[in-house]
């Protein structure tokens, strides 16, 4: 299947905040995951279109993988909300920029934990850290990830970011495609957590990955290449 035009309507809808010390108090809280889930069933409903292309940069990567996903969420022990059913079957092309799939490194630290954006539930908490360093930039690194029990089972994360990625997760669009950069400045440490590239979305169909840009150059900067993967649905 290939496409070599865009649609005539581009709708877009913007969650990042731009003031840096309030960013810490972002989560995948239900609030939000609720009301872009209705932004996005509202196009399709307004457009009558039976596939649409999805872009997620940083934090718009995991929100919109639940938007698509659907299901649960739970806040914490006592509240939660449901999303409804599976959306993939309406989504072409999903292109995931930035995301931190399996947390921040940031958020393996026992400070973290005052930090919304790193709670155990909706956030980006990668798990505890047995061992803990920085590198030569000073950036944290995890290393080495305790384990729900002992060395024997899987790693355990955020619950939020755990659902998403979990054995049997739907794939989020015909076409899946994953883009991050090895000098991204927010995520660091070549994106890896724990041993593994954090922006890689399971199932994807290929990745890009840049190697001297930085977090949110990977948005602003890269417009020709979302083009191209949108439009071809296959990497430049």
């Amino acid at each position: 299947m290939e496409n070599t035009t865009l649609p005539d309507v581009i709708f877009s809808m913007l969650v990042h905040l731009a003031v840096a010390n309030l960013s810490t108090k972002r989560h995948h809280d239900c609030e939000t995951t609720l009301r872009l889930r209705k932004f996005v069933e509202a196009v399709l409903d307004y457009t009558k279109a039976p596939l649409v292309d999805i872009i997620g940069h940083s934090m718009g990567v995991t929100l919109a993988r639940k938007i698509i996903q659907g299901g649960k969420i739970n806040e914490n022990e006592r509240t939660y909300c449901d999303l409804g059913e599976a959306l993939n079957n309406r989504v072409l092309v999903f292109l995931a920029i930035s995301g931190a799939n399996y947390g921040l490194c940031f958020c393996s630290s026992p400070a973290s934990i005052k930090y919304p954006t790193c709670n155990h539930y909706t956030g980006f908490w990668s798990g505890d850290a047995t061992v803990m360093k920085k590198n030569s930039a000073g950036n944290t690194i995890c290393t080495i990830h305790n384990t729900a029990n002992g060395t024997t089972q899987r790693p355990v994360y955020s619950e939020y970011l755990m659902e998403l990625n979990k054995k049997g997760a739907p794939k989020e669009a015909a076409f899946l495609f994953s883009v991050w950069s090895l000098d991204d400045d927010l995520i660091s440490n070549d994106d890896y957590v724990y041993g593994k590239p954090t922006s890689h979305v399971p199932h994807s169909d290929g990745s890009l990955v840049y190697t001297t840009i930085g977090h949110m150059a990977t948005k602003d900067e890269t417009a020709s290449d979302q083009f191209w993967i949108i439009s071809k649905q296959k990497l430049p």
